[in-house]
């Protein structure tokens, strides 16, 4: 049976107090008052006595531990805590003492308790001291052993809070920027071709609804993505012709392998962003397998002339979502001619 944890002491006490004040009860006559071991058993009723004393400061100490967390719980008032529980333990214990010389020497005198040893009040109030600090020691030292421990669960669950939210904000700003584009390339070819403006509006639907269907997805599928990529470059492939060509060469590690949704589409839009794209210089767009189970997408450079306006956000995007979500980072490579990104493929065992 599980024994329910005591919130104000940091775990359930139940087997220190069965196995603990029996133990201090026998211990201090033998360490402090110089009784034998034999005498143990010769004279258990001064063990016993000796055990009832220990519990009753035992309980009082313990009253004193839950009474002061309740008024100071946090882990920042540990020094304030510590100071008045000393107090008030010393206190306490000096006070009972009292009451126990007063109970037991005379018992003494009058041969009640045979040929033990004179206590004298220094030893009962040393014996005592010892005793309580050395059993609050133990309670403190367990209650911010846990105060500690759910401190670092709370900044472990806060934290995953706030990649979480991150992580919808950057979510947030993944939706497709080429709406208004992708309905003037079909205004433009309803006219001219009904058929294909089908065709078109059908690859349209399709990659909304991998929207709509991914946004509370954190990963993907490689192959879930390239499918949406499919679709997605034969809107492309409408909206400029053959000024942009899109290779898709994946076949060996696609099976199995995840990926953060959307980052494929995020490159290619960059890509067209910021880069010409005219008969004259057309874009190539690669999709290819990678070093180390990665996906590299690279294109061609041929910048355009605003290029230093750029932000790159959608660049930034996914490296955020990359390292929230995996911890792994997202490497790009730039050369005179060629601009390429490594994204790393997950496997079913790292989400």
């Amino acid at each position: 049976m599980k024994l329910k944890l005591n919130p104000y002491l940091g775990f359930n006490d139940t087997f220190l107090l069965i196995i603990g004040i029996p133990l201090v009860g026998v211990l201090v006559p033998l360490i402090f008052f110089g009784v034998s071991g034999s005498k143990v058993f010769e004279n258990p009723g001064y063990f016993l006595g000796s055990i009832v004393y220990t519990a009753f400061y035992w309980f009082g100490d313990r009253f004193t531990f839950i009474y002061l967390r309740k008024k100071f719980p946090d882990i920042k008032d540990y020094k304030k805590r510590v100071g008045i529980t000393l107090v008030l333990i010393v206190i306490y214990t000096l006070t009972f003492c009292q009451f126990g010389i007063l109970f037991i020497n005379p018992m003494m005198d009058k041969g009640s308790i045979p040929e033990l040893v004179q206590v004298s009040a220094t030893n009962y109030n040393v014996a005592s001291l010892v005793s309580s600090i050395t059993v609050g020691a133990l309670y403190e030292s367990i209650y911010l052993l846990y105060l500690w421990r759910n401190q670092l669960i709370e900044s472990e669950r806060l934290k995953k809070e706030n990649l979480r939210s991150q992580l919808e904000t950057l979510k947030s700003q993944v939706n497709p920027h080429f709406l208004f584009n992708s309905l003037n390339t079909l205004a433009s070819v309803i006219p001219e071709n009904q058929e294909l403006a089908v065709d078109f509006v059908q690859k349209l639907s399709k990659v909304y609804r991998y929207v709509l269907e991914i946004r509370d997805k954190e990963l993907v599928t490689l192959d879930e993505e390239l499918e949406c990529i499919n679709a997605f470059a034969f809107l492309l492939k409408i909206r400029f012709g053959e000024n942009v060509t899109i290779d898709i060469d994946t076949e060996d590690q696609s099976g199995g392998k995840y990926i953060v949704p959307l980052s494929l589409q995020m490159l290619i839009e960059n890509a067209i962003k910021h880069n010409i794209v005219s008969k004259k210089r057309p874009l190539t767009i690669q999709i290819s397998n990678g070093k180390n189970e990665s996906l590299l997408v690279s294109n061609n450079i041929q910048l355009k002339t605003d290029e230093g306006t750029s932000t790159k956000t959608g660049l930034d995007n996914i490296k955020k979502r990359y390292n929230i979500l995996t911890g792994r980072e997202v490497e790009v490579f730039v050369t005179r001619d060629y601009f390429r990104v490594s994204l790393p493929l997950i496997t079913p065992e790292v989400i």
